[in-house]
């Protein structure tokens, strides 16, 4: 029989010899979990303080399972509660994540330096704590001096990295606030303690992001719902002139990503609960972006049409989402707005901007949009600054429906883009627009050709 497992499971031995890579017998007993193994192997003189190749001691173990007790007994053998890994990950960060707020308050007890950073992302105790959702963990860390508003490291320059297959996404720069972590993660219990500590509700990370605007572009409702009752600023924008209405309304209609699953949410709020609440605090209706956002559905780079001095309203019109638009217009949102680029709501609802093989927003709603926007009095001839119109972008799509009701509004026929093509050149396929063409759209642009 192996002589480590006699010693661990009989105790036939006193002490034992350590592995090649210095793992000793009481870091097993701790990796398992074992509290009396590892009482007996104390007793015997095993090193509660010994360290083996990967950094790795039996209090970091004991702190990954959030045994209270057993970190007592380590520590008064002589373990020390600022025991780092070679990341300079604390065993107070490792039992602040593992979330047994009995462990952490025997760290703090003993000493633990309560606002290390760690080595590699300069990660606090409490960032960790409020990542998790432990709100009580990060209660008793605050207590004892935590910073509510410490930073992670900031991450410079910004490059591009691949990630999940095909997708190229823009590294995060950090420089993270533990309200920033619980946002992103959707930690509703640790945002109120945070809160009530005194945490900076509208304190940004590099790009402006507030932890209103994160705790929406990650789809949890419910903390944005608490920090827009706490009165975080509703027109606060980043740096692409994204504000939380806007963020809201991106939201509500997402368009889905074939590199990973439609987001699943249990909170009882929405996107446009949300938007109505950001509305109903001041949100400032018409704001307008600098540029493009970061992608979010595929190919996960930035929507070539949503770019600078696009609204609210018009990005809700492009995925048709008609109740959007009503609560936009509701509170005063102006939908003959343009883009820096000429785009009109209508134009954007029509099909302006749709990518074969990517765009998946069902015609049916797209036409309810296109019917909404001409409602209110948009212009079905109005071109943007490459002369297409509303009929150019529903050729684009293939949309016999929206094709048949524009022309019957009075879209014309004929107009040309600034590449010579009218509306039927494009649904039979140009190379440049990246589909091979729609027979029946088509047909329908002949036959009221014919007329």
């Amino acid at each position: 029989m192996n002589r480590r497992l006699i010693v661990l499971t009989c105790f036939a031995l006193p002490l034992l010899a350590t592995d090649p890579d210095g793992t000793t017998a009481l870091q097993y007993a701790a990796h398992r979990n074992d509290l009396k193994a590892v009482e007996r192997l104390l007793r015997a003189g095993e090193n509660a303080a010994a360290v083996n190749a990967y950094g790795v001691t039996a209090i970091s173990e004991a702190a990954a399972l959030g045994n209270a007790a057993m970190i007592e007994k380590l520590l008064n053998a002589g373990a020390s509660a600022n025991t780092d890994s070679q990341e300079g990950e604390t065993v107070l960060m490792t039992a602040s994540r593992s979330g047994n707020p009995d462990a952490v308050r025997v760290l703090v007890e003993h000493q633990a330096v309560v606002d290390a950073h760690e080595g590699w992302k300069g990660q606090t105790a409490l960032m960790w704590a409020a990542a998790g959702n432990h709100a009580e963990v990060a209660k008793i860390l605050i207590d004892h001096g935590a910073d509510v508003n410490a930073r992670s490291v900031l991450v410079t320059p910004e490059k591009k990295r691949p990630a999940n297959g095909n997708l190229v996404s823009v590294q995060p720069k950090g420089s993270l606030t533990p309200l920033l972590f619980a946002a992103r993660e959707g930690a509703l219990k640790a945002t109120e303690v945070l809160l009530k500590a005194g945490a900076d509700i509208n304190l940004a990370e590099p790009d402006g992001v507030t932890p209103l605007i994160m705790a929406i572009i990650n789809g949890h409702y419910d903390v944005a719902a608490a920090l827009l009752q706490a009165a975080a600023n509703v027109n606060i924008a980043d740096r692409w002139g994204r504000t939380p209405l806007y963020a809201a309304i991106d939201m509500n209609t997402l368009e889905p990503s074939t590199t990973r699953p439609a987001p699943r949410s249990a909170d009882t709020m929405t996107a446009l609960d949300i938007a109505r609440i950001a509305l109903t605090h001041g949100a400032m209706p018409n704001p307008v972006l600098k540029e493009a956002t970061p992608g979010r559905g595929i190919p996960d780079g930035p929507d070539p049409l949503l770019r600078a001095g696009t609204t609210p309203f018009i990005r809700a019109a492009k995925t048709g989402d008609v109740p959007a638009m009503q609560l936009l217009l509701k509170h005063g949102a102006d939908p003959k707005l343009t883009t820096a680029h000429d785009v009109t709501a209508l134009m954007a609802a029509a099909g302006q901007g749709w990518r074969y093989g990517d765009s998946q927003i069902p015609e049916s709603d797209a036409l309810e949009g296109v019917k909404f926007c001409v409602g209110l009095g948009l212009d079905v001839n109005a071109t943007n600054d490459k002369h297409e119109t509303a009929l150019h972008g529903a050729a684009d799509r293939g949309a016999d429906h929206i094709i048949q009701y524009l022309v019957e509004h009075g879209a014309k026929l004929d107009t040309k883009d600034d590449k010579g093509h009218t509306p039927l050149d494009i649904a039979n396929g140009v190379e440049i627009r990246g589909h091979p063409g729609y027979p029946s759209a088509a047909a329908v642009l002949r036959k009221l050709m014919a007329k």
